[in-house]
């Protein structure tokens, strides 16, 4: 599908500043910088940290079915153990940050479907491994740190053109669509939206306890509004140019999953870098 050339005054959703990074968000650099999976430097793992990796690996491969997950702590290894299989999985494509009781940064690894999360609270740090399309404290706070309600400000303020409409449809969205149904998109990108729409549905919808960015083919902000099951969905050029800006109501976004496909690769990989990660003979 083309999506063409941004028009000169699009109005984008201001879901994040306009002066904002991923950097400054605390997620992770373009995916230009990442590396891939790869051996210690040592050329072997030590037996505990085999154990953990085969015991990820098995989890990959058997599938850890439709929305759940497997969490694999390295909090029981050595900090020489930890620092070695959380630089060896290489980074991926997606990095979210979730803020709550606790801030979690989740990088995926260079292993689509395999996950590294750094849990921050008052009480320490820890750091685990995830397999499965997303971690589970993703869908967590998108479903219970978010409100079902979507009040409205009676009377709207003056100089809207769609803010109204597009807020009735999504509504009608929220209270309709089944949990399990595919998610339906809202494309922005067409609808005129005056400035006062777009400030007003940024203060309708509010901040959610979710952003992310996925670097794919250019890069896709994502960010959980204060509404249940509502997302900003933004897709950018690799000149960072919004190309396309939409509202996403369902579960989380596909452009954060990873696809059983993949899953299906990084079983392969894994296999191989274990094969290789071994004592030598």
């Amino acid at each position: 599908m083309t999506l063409g050339t941004e028009p000169a005054r699009r109005r984008r959703l201001p879901m994040f500043a306009e002066t904002e990074s991923p950097g400054l968000l605390g997620l992770a650099p373009r995916a230009e910088s990442r590396g891939g999976v790869h051996l210690p430097d040592s050329g072997e793992l030590s037996p505990p940290a085999l154990e953990l990796l085969s015991a990820v690996r098995e989890a990959v491969v058997r599938g850890t079915g439709p929305g759940a997950t497997r969490v694999f702590s390295l909090q029981q290894l050595g900090e020489t153990d930890r620092h070695e299989i959380w630089e060896m999985l290489g980074k991926g494509e997606v990095s979210i940050v979730v803020q709550g009781a606790a801030r979690y940064e989740i990088d995926e690894t260079a292993l689509a479907g395999v996950f590294r999360v750094r849990t921050r609270s008052a009480v320490g740090e820890s750091l685990h491994l995830e397999v499965g399309a997303v971690p589970a404290v993703v869908v967590a706070a998108a479903e219970h740190g978010t409100s079902p309600d979507l009040p409205l400000e009676s009377p709207p303020p003056p100089g809207l053109m769609n803010a109204q409409p597009l807020l009735a449809e999504l509504r009608h969205r929220m209270s309709s669509q089944a949990f399990d149904a595919p998610n339906h998109v809202m494309s922005l990108t067409h609808l005129p939206l005056s400035a006062e729409d777009s400030r007003y549905l940024a203060r309708v919808l509010g901040a959610g306890p979710v952003t992310a960015v996925s670097y794919g083919y250019g890069t896709c902000r994502v960010a959980a509004t204060a509404r249940r099951r509502v997302w900003s969905v933004q897709y950018f050029s690799a000149m960072d140019s919004l190309i396309l800006d939409t509202l996403e109501i369902g579960a989380v976004p596909g452009a954060l999953l990873a696809a059983p496909m993949d899953l299906e690769d990084s079983g392969a990989r894994l296999s191989e870098l274990l094969r290789d990660a071994g004592p030598a003979a």
